[in-house]
C-alpha cells in the first residue's frame, strides 16, 4: 500500500514537473522566436538604409550635374559675348573660335542634361524602394 502511495504521489509530481518543464521551453522558443524577429527586421532596417544612402548619394551627384550643366551654359554664353565682341572689332577667326568652343560647351551641357535625367529617374525609383522598405520593416515591426 506504501508502495502504491509512493507511485500515485511521484506520478502526481512527475505531471507537474513536466508541464512546468513544458512552460519552459515554450518561453524559450517564444524568445528565440522574438530575437529571430528582432534579427530580421535590423538587418531589414540596414536595407532600408543602404537604399536611404543610395538616394542620398544620387540626389547629391544630381545637384553636382546641375551646377555643371549650368556651369557650361553660362561659359558658352560668355563665349558667345566674345564673339560677337570680336565681330563687331573685326576679328573674324576668334569669334570662329569663340562660337565653336561654345558649341562645344553646349553639347556638353546637353549630355550633362541627358545624366541628369537618368539621375532623377534613378532618385524616383530609390525613393519609391526606399518608401516600401520602410512600409515593409514597419509591418514587420509590428507583428
Amino acid at each position: 500500500m506504501w508502495q502504491r502511495l509512493a507511485n500515485i504521489w511521484q506520478a502526481f509530481l512527475d505531471i507537474f514537473i513536466s508541464r512546468a518543464e513544458d512552460a519552459v521551453g515554450e518561453e524559450r522558443l517564444l524568445a528565440q522566436d522574438r530575437h529571430r524577429r528582432g534579427q530580421k527586421v535590423r538587418a531589414m532596417g540596414e536595407k532600408v538604409d543602404d537604399v536611404g544612402m543610395y538616394a542620398e548619394k544620387t540626389r547629391d551627384a544630381l545637384a553636382d550635374a546641375q551646377r555643371k550643366k549650368d556651369d557650361f551654359l553660362a561659359q558658352a554664353e560668355a563665349l558667345l559675348v566674345d564673339a560677337k565682341n570680336a565681330r563687331a572689332t573685326g576679328k573674324e577667326d576668334d569669334a570662329l573660335n569663340s562660337e565653336e568652343d561654345a558649341q562645344s560647351l553646349v553639347l556638353q551641357a546637353t549630355e550633362e542634361d541627358d545624366y541628369i535625367t537618368d539621375l532623377k529617374a534613378d532618385l524616383t525609383d530609390a525613393l519609391s524602394g526606399h518608401k516600401q522598405s520602410l512600409e515593409m520593416v514597419l509591418r514587420q515591426a509590428r507583428d
